[in-house]
């Protein structure tokens, strides 16, 4: 039986800009933190995007978000 959607399939010039637009494994299409660190250099952790922030937990992102309610409380931490 053939393959249906073989790999030459389709209109090359949007296989072509599919390509060039494909999302990369890894860190290269992440958004980085825009903070600066004590030393004087960028951070480059990753930012935490999915709560529309440009920082990273470090540098303050978590506390945002615990602001924001976005994170709930850990298990063990209740009070009973």
């Amino acid at each position: 039986m053939p393959n249906p959607h073989p790999v030459g399939a389709g209109n090359i010039s949007w296989r072509i800009a599919m390509m060039k637009s494909a999302f990369k494994k890894g860190r290269t299409n992440r958004l980085r933190c825009t903070a600066t660190k004590r030393d004087g250099t960028p951070c480059g952790m990753l930012a935490m995007t999915s709560h529309r922030l440009m920082v990273c937990s470090a540098h303050g992102g978590a506390a945002a978000v615990a602001r924001m309610r976005g994170r709930k409380a850990m298990r063990r931490c209740d009070p009973k």
